[in-house]
């Protein structure tokens, strides 16, 4: 049932190396293209490159990848093993880590806050909805 793997306890740690240098990369490429995306659309902040950096992409089409690396009996075992242990471990560490603290760090940077009035006509609609449902039930006994 379970064959032998070439994965090794130095392969877990070249992972996590891979998976912040995957961080790293992505930080290197829109700091590359900082220059055009500040100057399109809207713009971009510091705040908002640090979200996109850490959000990232959860590796679907990497994952995809190496899958058909993985079935090519052509290649080598270890070769093959060691990519879909590769990109399975950085989508993992990426959904894992980087996904679940995404909304974090956007609330620490304060990204997305309601504005005071906003926030007061939210209150308001709910106390209104409260006090119509009860009229509504008491008028239904």
């Amino acid at each position: 049932m379970f064959e032998k793997t070439t994965i090794g306890g130095s392969d877990w740690i070249r992972m996590f190396i891979f998976w912040i240098l995957m961080i790293i990369m992505r930080f290197a490429v829109v700091m590359a293209c900082y220059p055009v995306l500040n100057r399109s659309g809207y713009g971009i902040t510091k705040n908002d490159i640090l979200v996109i950096v850490w959000g990232g992409l959860r590796g679907a089409l990497g994952l995809t990848l190496a899958l058909m690396v993985a079935v090519d009996t052509r290649l080598d075992t270890r070769l093959r093993e060691l990519t879909i242990f590769y990109m399975s471990g950085a989508a993992t560490l990426t959904l894992l880590v980087n996904g679940t603290t995404s909304s974090s760090l956007v609330a620490y940077l304060k990204m997305i806050e309601i504005p005071p009035i906003k926030d007061r006509i939210l209150k308001n609609s709910i106390k209104e909805l409260i006090v119509k449902t009860h009229e509504k039930e008491h008028h239904l006994k």
